[in-house]
């Protein structure tokens, strides 16, 4: 569906045309309960759908899959809706005022989509948003550090004459210490939900959300093809140094950017434009994205380890390639520091690109999904009490299309038979495409 430019005074806005540990706060208890929403129709959800695509409450994961098509403050209620009654989650409590109205007026003049999101989040717990006193641009329920490994193809390497981005998200299976999760708690990303939205404002998106309800978009595509993908600075975290911003902030926190890119931007260039002139921190970690869009073009965003200046990593006619290491500190990617761990950042990436290289011809999905594979954790589980880092999603995303694959990790039980003791249950691929 075509998309128009308008502008409000406020920056502009995109329109369908007629053709921290913060992150593991609980709910808070509002006391006056819902508010009465507004009789105005485009404050109902025009639709919306819920359904389980993979596993079950007996099954490490439950993945949903939801369809919502209305207002952004109708998405952004019914969003804080499911999470209050099925994750226990809302708003956090700040007590620096001036920085929960800096972060709100930011929002408002740049990104006003996900202000209407705000207001139907407070709305749906009682209040509005100019209660200061809470933070209503996030559901957290879950944060730990994730591994990953993303690849895009571009359209010039695949047998069907179209890019794919293929990527990997790593992640513990238990809490956030890498243990099993406290007796009642559900492991961090045991619930993942595949998000489809369709606002009155904004693009069309697909998306697979964790960590927060009302923006946690890991990986995506829209409407128009923009695909993006994030991956923790692995890294830098281990070298030390890092310096989280808590609480909110005015700007984007690693996650609420993406899903402005998916939101706002329509290819590689916008995203560009987006990522330079956002205001950018984080509330736990540093992150950099793969981002590629429908006509072939990609590149790796980084930002410098304080956060002052960001760096892109052009794609061109080869595989982009990057794991959970920044390519922007190591300008000669064959020497690369040696490692012992054969998942490590850095072994996964020349894993993926000795594949590349020595395939002769232009690949297929099938040699997609082994290559991904050759990189995903299935190695024996660790000494008891810590738990296995497991591969708990594969992605194919299919810019031209609007489609994504996506396969769900369900499970394992001891196998003596297997490679390294144990059989790993999936879910297959399930194939989720925009309308």
């Amino acid at each position: 569906m075509p998309m128009e430019r308008v502008t409000d005074g406020r920056g502009f806005r995109l329109r369908w045309s007629a053709g921290a540990m913060v992150f593991l706060v609980a709910a808070v208890g509002f006391a006056a309960g819902p508010q009465a929403e507004p009789e105005q129709s485009k404050e109902r959800l025009a639709e919306f759908q819920e359904k389980v695509v993979a596993g079950g409450p007996a099954d490490f994961m439950e993945v949903r899959h939801l369809v919502l098509r209305g207002s952004n403050y109708a998405i952004g209620r019914k969003l804080a809706e499911i999470g209050r009654t099925r994750h226990h989650t809302g708003p956090i409590p700040y007590p620096d005022h001036r920085r929960t109205r800096a972060q709100l007026r930011y929002f408002a003049k740049n990104y006003p989509i996900f202000a209407e999101r705000m207001r139907g989040v407070a709305s749906a717990f009682g209040t509005n948003l100019q209660n200061n006193a809470f933070n209503f641009a996030g559901l957290y329920y879950g944060f730990a550090l994730p591994g990953c490994s993303v690849v895009f193809y571009p359209p010039n390497t695949t047998t069907a004459g179209e890019g794919v981005l293929s990527r990997n998200f790593d992640f513990t299976t238990g809490a956030l210490n890498g243990g099993p999760p406290a007796e009642g708690s559900l492991p961090i990303c045991a619930r993942p939900y595949v998000v489809e939205m369709y606002p009155d404002e904004g693009y069309a998106s697909l998306a697979t959300y964790s960590f927060d309800l009302l923006s946690g978009a890991c990986d995506g595509v829209n409407s128009e093809g923009l695909t993006v993908a994030i991956l923790a600075d692995s890294e830098v975290i281990k070298q030390g140094g890092i310096d989280p911003t808590p609480g909110p902030q005015p700007g984007f926190n690693e996650i609420q950017i993406l899903r402005y890119l998916l939101d706002t931007c329509a290819d590689v260039d916008q995203a560009q434009d987006a990522l330079l002139e956002a205001k950018l921190y984080y509330n736990m970690f540093p992150n950099h994205y793969l981002i590629a869009d429908r006509h072939g073009s990609s590149f790796v965003w980084e930002n410098a380890t304080v956060m002052h200046r960001g760096f892109i990593i052009p794609g061109g006619s080869t595989p982009l390639v990057t794991t959970n290491f920044m390519l922007h500190q190591h300008p000669d990617l064959e020497k690369l520091p040696p490692e012992e761990d054969r998942l490590g950042y850095f072994n996964r990436f020349r894993t993926i690109r000795k594949r590349i290289a020595e395939h002769e011809g232009k690949v297929d999905p099938q040699f997609i999904k082994a290559t991904n594979r050759e990189v995903s954790c299935t190695d024996a589980p660790p000494p008891a009490p810590y738990v296995p880092n497991r591969t708990l999603w594969y992605a194919l995303y299919y810019p031209e299309q609007r489609r994504a694959e996506i396969d769900f990790y369900l499970g394992e039980e001891p196998d003596p038979a297997s490679p390294h003791g144990v059989k790993i249950r999936r879910s297959g691929y399930q194939t989720f495409q925009l309308r």
